[in-house]
């Protein structure tokens, strides 16, 4: 009985049972006391009861023998109606406990399959457990966050209902249940057929604050230095319910670096690393379980989908091993010009490799010394043909964009802003209010150049920040986008997310908080 009644859920039974004994005590006002204090006068107080009053209390003076106050009880009519009181209060006791309880044990009915089933179904007010907690929690910060107020067109009643279903499957598992209860969970978020708003296990998300901390130069962790196995990662931007959806994209490789020497490809997926499962994980989660010490061994198992246009051609899934190793920094911007025969005109190619804090810096630099050539050139300067001077002015000038996966938004932005007349709108930031932050173009002076020719070159991995560039250069009429070989778009994310952890259970997540809108209203691919 005890153990019974020490459960929580029958403790929240009590506690709201004597409530409503509490407040229906405070209607029944035929409950009988006395007291020894003597009154001169004899009192009656009435309370309204319909169009009528009835007597409540009164004086029962028998000279010496006062009785002090007391309730008409020695009425047949006061009995009936206490003992009716008393009965409803019992009654809304029991019937408030039994919905707080799991076991509803004085209820039972029997199934056709001889086994009993509560008539009075349990309630929500019973407490919830850690695993439901952590499915709660995730459901209440992608309400909070994410950036469609529809939910991909369930509505809010919609996304209430897959809270239940996710709460209804975890209610009973045990401690050693992880993998499905992080598999409901995701079930749950692939309603919003949004594939960067994603859950973060616990070892997932330790692995993304480590390298966080460990490349932070405010953190006041001892810094170590690492290394890499040389790949440049992307998510994967198809929205799936399949049970591999989700995972990272190899989308470049170092050539002759650590994953290309074990036979890493680009385009490869990655399941896990070191034994922790990856699916789902962002990308930043798994580059930082990528990297390492110098000499150390990560092992990753990698998922090569079938060649497109091979019959025969199916999933191969394999196990490598790969020796971290410090890696060349491969240079952020790579700028040259070429001669472009027949006619003789002179081009110059800037190459961004990634976008950083640093990029718009570097670019500008690069821009200014192809700047200089030309002005150089305008103003009649004359070389020999022999050397590798310059004899004509620049015809135009080609933004290699192939293969750049993105990074740190704002350089895209202040890219874009060497090219475009002051005031252009270069790109808007949506949130879920339908509130758009826009960016324009403050001016940087005289070196923004708008007469220049513009060229684009992008391919299905130009992504993020330099899909932002594109957009802002094509929309403005300001430059012409050419796509590489076999690419007919680019990567399409469009979308911001913004990572944080959880409060149960050390778990993370990634809610897509807003999306991005180019200046001629697209919010797709280029």
């Amino acid at each position: 009985m005890l153990r019974y009644l020490s459960r929580p859920f029958v403790l929240v039974g009590i506690i709201q049972a004597a409530v409503i004994i509490a407040v229906v005590s405070r209607s029944c006002y035929g409950f009988a006391f006395t007291t020894t204090k003597p009154v001169a006068s004899v009192t009656k107080y009435r309370v309204p009861r319909g169009r009528s009053s009835v007597v409540l209390f009164s004086k029962v003076n028998n000279g010496e023998n006062d009785q002090g106050w007391g309730c008409n009880m020695n009425s047949n009519v006061g009995k009936r109606n206490n003992f009716k009181r008393m009965t409803t209060s019992l009654f809304a006791a029991i019937l408030s406990a039994m919905l707080c309880t799991n076991d509803c044990i004085p209820f039972q009915g029997e199934s056709g399959g001889g086994n009993f089933v509560p008539l009075i179904r349990p309630s929500a007010c019973h407490a919830l457990t850690p695993d439901q907690l952590l499915v709660d929690d995730v459901w209440r910060e992608v309400g909070r966050q994410f950036f469609d107020p529809t939910f991909n067109g369930q509505g809010e009643e919609g996304w209430k209902m897959q809270r239940l279903k996710a709460l209804e499957k975890t209610a009973n598992l045990g401690p050693d249940d992880d993998a499905q209860l992080y598999k409901t969970i995701r079930v749950m978020l692939q309603s919003l057929n949004d594939p960067y708003t994603r859950f973060l296990t616990p070892e997932q998300y330790e692995s993304l604050t480590k390298a966080y901390t460990t490349t932070n130069p405010n953190s006041s962790t001892k810094q170590t230095p690492t290394s890499g196995i040389g790949v440049q990662l992307i998510g994967d931007n198809k929205a799936s319910t399949s049970e591999s959806s989700g995972m990272v994209i190899v989308a470049n490789t170092v050539g002759k670096g650590p994953a290309d020497t074990a036979g890493i490809l680009p385009g490869d997926f990655i399941r896990s690393i070191d034994g922790v499962n990856m699916i789902g994980a962002t990308a930043d989660a798994v580059a930082a379980k990528c990297r390492g010490e110098t000499g150390t061994t990560v092992t990753i198992e990698i998922e090569r989908p079938p060649i497109e246009g091979v019959q025969g051609s199916s999933v191969n899934r394999r196990t490598v091993v790969v020796t971290r190793s410090a890696l060349a920094q491969k240079p952020m911007i790579e700028a040259s010009t070429v001669v472009v025969s027949p006619t003789n005109q002179r081009v110059g190619i800037v190459r961004i490799n990634s976008f950083t804090q640093e990029t718009e810096k570097v670019f500008r630099k690069e821009l200014k010394q192809l700047s200089m050539i030309r002005e150089e050139v305008g103003e009649g300067a004359k070389t020999d043909t022999s050397t590798s001077s310059p004899t004509e002015s620049l015809s135009a000038i080609a933004i290699d964009l192939r293969g750049n996966v993105g990074g740190y938004m704002p350089a895209g932005v202040d890219v874009a802003k060497l090219f475009l007349p002051p005031r252009a709108r270069i790109i808007s930031e949506v949130d879920k209010t339908g509130r758009a932050t826009i960016y324009i173009n403050d001016g940087v002076g005289s070196e923004t150049d708008t007469t220049t020719p513009l060229f684009v070159l992008v391919d299905e991995k130009t992504a993020s920040a330099s899909e932002i560039l594109t957009a802002a250069l094509q929309d403005n009429k300001r430059a012409v986008v050419i796509s590489g070989a076999g690419a007919d778009k680019t990567f399409g994310k469009g979308r911001i997310q913004n990572v944080q952890a959880l409060s149960y259970g050390g778990s993370g997540i990634a809610v897509t908080k807003a999306r991005y809108m180019t200046p001629n209203g697209r919010v797709r691919a280029l």
